[in-house]
């Protein structure tokens, strides 16, 4: 996963790689964030560029050169204008950070500076434009370690942002709790209790040796695909080598916390990714499914 900074500073003033404009859709120099950046990369230079790109949709991205700014690149994120949020604005602002990211992983950068799209003049809700945006970063860097900085520039927005980010992905079992989404959750409670066994495949012989011994493949589960949503109902629990060696002897799943089920989940996962037949253990032994019914439990309660 990429690591997430908001910081106070400047967004041009950002030791990054590539550094996003919060754009309109015409890519004319603006006022804010749009208009310090045009201002710094070279105002002739930057409008020249964007007027060859001529204009960019709601929810896209485009990119420039940086010009006489430290970063190599711009990116023109253009976001939504608040419309009271029924106007698909929270998909089009998640995807404008999507759409940055990508461009800036295809074009080589290890790290990206974004102001917070759509919240000045756009009229983006604060609140509701940090929790965005940082869903979005955080699911578009899945599997990237592209460092990530927001910028802002008051006291008032950085506690907010920090507040924000530590409810989406704090270490506490409420925290963890209110990342669930229970709909999923209910699903793939059903899924595994239809679930009551894995089917093998049995070894093939696929050529010999020099010596002339058989190469065999090893037999694998075939797994219902239903069962890897287990593993997208909770971001990963990037410190579980160290978790899991604190984990308690003989713990039932339905005595853990939030944390512990998460802990362990991610344990599953990555060791499925080593083809150890870690859920079809946890499958036949129905340790997954306790694990999600103390989950549905714990939100209950």
């Amino acid at each position: 996963m990429g690591r997430i900074y908001i910081v106070k500073k400047g967004v041009t003033k950002l030791d990054v790689d590539c550094v996003v404009n919060a754009a309109n859709e015409g890519l004319l120099p603006g006022g804010g964030v749009c208009g310090a950046i045009f201002k710094e990369a070279g105002y002739d230079k930057l409008e020249k560029a964007c007027s060859e790109i001529g204009h960019c949709d709601t929810g896209d991205a485009v990119m420039t050169s940086g010009f006489n700014l430290k970063a190599k690149y711009i990116v023109h994120a253009v976001g939504p204008r608040w419309g009271g949020g029924k106007n698909n604005e929270a998909s089009l602002l998640y995807s404008c950070y999507q759409k940055a990211i990508l461009l800036a992983e295809e074009n080589g950068c290890e790290s990206i500076g974004f102001p917070l799209i759509s919240s000045g003049i756009f009229g983006y809700p604060k609140k509701e434009a940090w929790e965005v945006a940082l869903k979005a970063v955080d699911e578009s860097t899945y599997q990237s370690d592209m460092e990530v900085y927001f910028a802002v520039l008051d006291e008032e927005m950085l506690k907010l942002g920090q507040q924000v980010y530590d409810s989406l992905f704090g270490n506490s079992d409420d925290a963890i709790l209110k990342s669930i989404d229970r709909s999923k959750l209910h699903k793939c409670i059903e899924d595994l209790c239809r679930i009551r066994k894995i089917e093998w495949t049995p070894s093939k012989v696929q050529g010999k040796t020099e010596d002339g011994k058989d190469i065999l493949t090893l037999p694998y589960p075939i797994y219902p695909p239903e069962i890897f949503g287990v593993f997208e109902l909770l971001k990963p629990d990037y410190q579980y080598t160290d978790n899991i060696k604190n984990f308690p002897d003989g713990l039932l799943a339905t005595d853990m916390t939030a944390g512990q089920i998460r802990t362990m989940l991610t344990y599953i996962d990555r060791g499925e990714r080593f083809c150890d037949g870690s859920i079809a253990a946890e499958v036949e032994n129905g340790r997954l499914l306790k694990m999600l019914l103390r989950l549905d439990d714990l939100l209950t309660n």
